[in-house]
């Protein structure tokens, strides 16, 4: 089911992210996020084909596991959107 990853039951939001000690901007951020659910989804990835249940993976508890199986579901777009952050340096307008 469309709820079963808990869509419309949980939200994050952050308004003072930063990347290492001098910031860096909004896109920055967004391709940072995306490398680390990435990372994560191939975690649980992983851990699924060697029969575990997803939690085992290196970076497997970055997120919760809500989380992790939302971006393994999703990994391709992430990854995608990853990519397009990095290849445009103006994609996004401060």
């Amino acid at each position: 089911s469309g709820d079963e990853y808990g869509a419309g039951r949980w939200e994050y939001s952050a308004d003072d992210l930063q990347t290492g000690c001098m910031g860096g901007s909004l896109q920055g951020q967004l391709s940072t996020l995306c490398s680390f659910l990435s990372a994560c989804a191939e975690s649980y990835a992983y851990d699924i084909r060697r029969g575990g249940d997803g939690s085992g993976g290196e970076n497997s508890d970055l997120f919760p596991a809500h989380v992790r199986e939302w971006a393994h579901q999703n990994s391709d777009e992430i990854s995608s959107l990853g990519m397009e952050l990095d290849e445009s340096p103006e994609l996004i307008a401060e």
